[in-house]
């Protein structure tokens, strides 16, 4: 396990928090995207388990239930949460009070939790998943995300890329406050899922940051 994948890596105001211990934050401004670094590291303690569950779900031969449990539960002992962080070196960049003692279960845990927090927070499960997959399961191509969302999100701050395409070929009826290739779109998806084809909408923008111009295309895999 110690020939670990790339760290993904942050930065701004997301890698000052996650390496400023909280012994020195105490008078701290919340980040207005995404808080603080408790609330990244509850945020990455979720994600995690969701991501090695997914990977375990997809894991063939198929796993039981029970099986995926177990074998979770191994993954997250302290004992691999020691070896990611020592590995990576994360203590090494941590700023912190000199009274403070960092090579505990709990400052370890919090540690990756709020690293993993943060890589979801800017770049979503296109870039945790992978990373997630390669540190349980290196021998194994890291599953595809259902939904098309093998696409990396926006940095915070960023608008949003509109969530249908405006600007697609399709016609027929639509939910009332969605553009009116949305229901036709809806069904194209979902015929698509049933088929095993996965779809994706990769999104890009141009233009300013207060006002971009977003282009999203539909690839097919």
């Amino acid at each position: 396990m110690n020939n670990l994948p790339a760290l993904p890596k942050i930065d701004g105001d997301l890698m000052l928090d996650v390496f400023t211990h909280r012994s020195l934050a105490h008078n701290h401004t919340d980040n207005e995207d995404y808080g603080n670094t408790d609330r990244l590291a509850r945020l990455g303690e979720d994600v995690l388990r969701m991501t090695i569950t997914f990977c375990l779900f997809t894991k063939r031969p198929m796993l039981s239930a029970s099986e995926i449990l177990e074998e979770k539960e191994k993954l997250l002992a302290n004992e691999t949460f020691n070896t990611w962080v020592s590995t990576y070196r994360l203590k090494d960049k941590v700023r912190c009070a000199t009274s403070t003692v960092l090579d505990t279960p709990e400052e370890t845990r919090f540690l990756f939790h709020s690293y993993v927090g943060a890589v979801y927070t800017s770049k979503g499960m296109a870039e945790v998943c992978p990373w997630i997959s390669r540190l349980i399961c290196p021998e194994v191509e890291p599953p595809v995300l259902p939904g098309g969302l093998n696409q990396t999100r926006p940095a915070p701050g960023m608008p949003q890329p509109p969530l249908y395409p405006t600007s697609a070929i399709l016609s027929g009826s639509s939910a009332p406050g969605l553009p009116a290739s949305a229901g036709t779109l809806a069904i194209f998806n979902q015929t698509a899922n049933k088929m095993g084809l996965p779809v994706n909408y990769p999104a890009e923008s141009s233009g300013p940051s207060h006002n971009p111009q977003w282009i999203v295309r539909c690839v097919g895999m």
